[in-house]
């Protein structure tokens, strides 16, 4: 019987098991047929982080995702391996457009939040995938915008807000309304029963926001005044006498927030006073406002025409002692200066001896300005050859500027005579160094000698021009490729330094009789990359910013303040696009390759302008190709090239002057003003 049993469990393990085994794998590998794909739900799919930390999507009452979020805060999206590996993200602006694209082609993707994205969709092949909406808080204000929509039945009141919520009241005519809010859509309402003309405000809690109506401002008859006293603000609405005496009459006082103001009295129309410690902010009372209703409509909207009337008691007596104070103050910092000019004399760096320019710069000619500084041309007496002096709006950003050239030595780059100051003679406050002194070169920037090509005409591979003048002008593709292949040669030699240019464009590079090139405007450069900021600088840049003009070609990275040796890389690339587009304005983010523009320079470009800083062409490599694409079509013109900046680098502007030269001339020092005379 023992036997028996054993014999059986044999026949089992080998030939009935397997078989089952086989039925088992075979449904398994049904189920993931080609019809029938593996797949995850979203939330299994993707983990979405909010400054770094995990969140889950919120849900509104029609079961629609939304994401509560402050502006600048990272968000992520990281994708499971085990979900399909073909689904795109596009995160989308207010107005529909595309911002960016997160694809599951790396494992995680992030983008900073900015105030005016709206929502994020995910699709794959076979549709939508994930979707919501995103709610940006900007700062301590819920309220971010208000628009009024009209259609033919209804009247859409957009008060958006930062953050999700249904808690938003609409009052009409200082009335509050029974309507229901979309935080969407805001206020729907039906125009048979709802005018425009009437005055709407949304609420939150106890913050308010009014609607635009401009053809109410700036009516006559009707204005507002406010009076600051040391206690007590007062403001009076005034309206002509036709309204005030009319009994369907009523003016609201609007302001931002509901303890700010309270509203008129029934005695005085438009009249109110309340303590200054109800507002929270100095600013809020420029957002009041008065306005004037008539049968329920709007008339006028009046705001302080004069800016606030401040009575202030001592008001004499402290202008007397500012002024005591500002005169010593001037006084000191005078004696200060003329002992640090008489310092720098002892250690040689600077002298007032040296050269100079008359003392109104009114006659000088200007040939070009910018948002911090402006071209003269003048000439040098002595010889009457042509200079421009760079008068700077900022006088230690010109000594910075020279301390930078003082350090730099590159054919390609400007080599400054010196420095002068204007109308500094007989004044109380001496000034500092604030004019920089350069040769001057006809052709003037790249962008200006391009400009005269276009539209272009190619005639026996030659682009043909004209100048102001009516002069023929002629340029090869040889020429175009070298004045690209000599910026990448002080690019290359900038980096080497260990500076920054932070300003590459075709306005920055002057261009010789010769074709040769001189990077000039080193206002912005600094010493090394800035990348991570420090609180400190992120306080400073929050200031600093709000006076510096940003170049609008600048990448991503450049935002925050951050530039890097890869940024000056892709405003390179930028600068041989436009120089082959012949100044044709470009498309940021729409780059296209010009028509006269050869495929290996265009690899180049699109090298250089690649949105991922890493992945960008570095300044040496570039500069490496450049040369290979002139060697290919002229070798011996490459070598005549090199020799001829071999000699341009090796001249010096005050030997060719050497009969008129003044003495102890040196590029760093003061030059006489009394030696320039303005061009007649």
């Amino acid at each position: 019987m023992g036997r028996l049993n054993i014999l059986i469990l044999i026949f089992c393990f080998f030939f009935i098991i397997p078989e089952i085994d086989a039925n088992v794998f075979k449904k398994l590998a049904a189920s993931f047929s080609n019809d029938t794909k593996f797949k995850l739900p979203p939330e299994k799919c993707i983990v979405i982080r909010l400054k770094h930390i995990p969140v889950s999507l919120n849900q509104t009452e029609n079961g629609e995702n939304y994401l509560n979020s402050e502006v600048n805060d990272k968000l992520e999206l990281k994708f499971t391996r085990a979900c399909d590996r073909d689904i795109k993200c596009v995160i989308y602006y207010n107005n529909g457009s595309p911002s960016s694209h997160l694809t599951t082609d790396s494992s995680d993707t992030n983008v900073q939040i900015r105030a005016e994205h709206s929502s994020l969709k995910c699709i794959q092949p076979t549709g939508e995938f994930l979707k919501f909406h995103i709610f940006v808080q900007e700062s301590n204000n819920f309220f971010k915008s208000a628009h009024m929509i009209e259609t033919n039945s209804t009247l859409q009141l957009k008060c958006l807000g930062g953050a999700y919520t249904n808690d938003v009241k609409l009052k009409k005519n200082g009335e509050t309304l029974e309507s229901v809010y979309n935080p969407f859509s805001g206020f729907i309402l039906d125009r048979s029963q709802h005018s425009s003309r009437s005055f709407y405000q949304c609420e939150y809690e106890n913050e308010m926001i009014s609607f635009d109506y401009p053809d109410s401002l700036e009516v006559d008859g009707f204005r507002m005044q406010k009076q600051k006293f040391q206690t007590l603000i007062s403001i009076d609405c005034n309206a002509n006498d036709d309204f005030l005496k009319n009994n369907n009459t009523r003016i609201i006082i609007t302001c931002p927030y509901n303890e700010e103001c309270s509203q008129p009295s029934t005695d005085r129309k438009g009249y109110i006073h309340f303590p200054i410690s109800h507002l929270r902010h100095p600013s809020d009372l420029n957002s009041f406002s008065c306005v004037f209703l008539r049968n329920g409509e709007i008339e006028a909207i009046a705001f302080d025409e004069n800016g606030e009337h401040e009575v202030v008691t001592y008001l004499v007596s402290a202008m007397l002692g500012f002024g005591a104070i500002s005169t010593m103050l001037i006084y000191l910092l005078n004696l200060f200066a003329r002992w640090n000019e008489k310092k720098r004399k002892v250690q040689g760096k600077f002298s007032d001896e040296d050269l100079l320019i008359s003392k109104d710069v009114r006659d000088l000619e200007k040939i070009a300005e910018g948002h911090s500084s402006k071209i003269l041309l003048t000439s040098y007496k002595p010889n009457g050859r042509k200079v421009v002096i760079k008068c700077s709006k900022n006088a230690a950003q010109c000594e910075k500027e020279l301390m930078i050239l003082k350090n730099l030595r590159h054919v390609n780059i400007i080599d400054p005579l010196g420095y002068v100051r204007l109308d500094s003679n007989g004044r109380f406050f001496k000034k500092r160094i604030q004019n920089m002194v350069l040769p001057y070169y006809p052709n003037t920037c790249l962008e200006q000698y391009i400009k005269q090509f276009f539209p272009v005409t190619l005639i026996e591979e030659k682009f043909h021009g004209k100048d102001k003048s009516g002069k023929e002008l002629k340029i090869t593709l040889f020429d175009m490729i070298s004045i690209g292949w000599q910026v990448a040669r002080a690019l290359e030699y900038l980096k080497g330094k260990g500076y920054t240019h932070r300003d590459v464009a075709m306005r920055n590079v002057l261009i010789t009789d010769d074709l040769i090139c001189k990077l000039t405007d080193f206002e912005r450069s600094r010493k090394g990359e800035i990348g991570k900021r420090s609180v400190a600088r992120k306080i400073y840049n929050h200031f600093a910013m709000k006076h510096r003009t940003i170049p609008t070609m600048y990448p991503a990275e450049c935002e925050n303040g951050a530039f890097y040796y890869s940024s000056d890389v892709y405003c390179f690339g930028l600068l041989l696009l436009e120089m082959f587009q012949f100044t044709k304005p470009i498309v940021p983010g729409n780059f296209t390759k010009p028509m006269h523009c050869p495929d290996n320079i265009y690899e180049i470009i699109r090298d250089c302008i690649k949105v991922d800083r890493e992945h960008r062409i570095n300044i040496v490599k570039c500069e490496s190709q450049l040369e290979t694409a002139l060697k290919e079509i002229d070798d011996t013109k490459l070598l005549n090239l090199k020799t001829k900046l071999i000699k341009e680098g090796s001249k010096n502007i005050w030997t060719e002057w050497e009969d008129t030269k003044p003495s102890n001339a040196d590029p760093y020092k003061e030059l006489d003003s009394s030696l320039f005379s303005p061009i007649m």
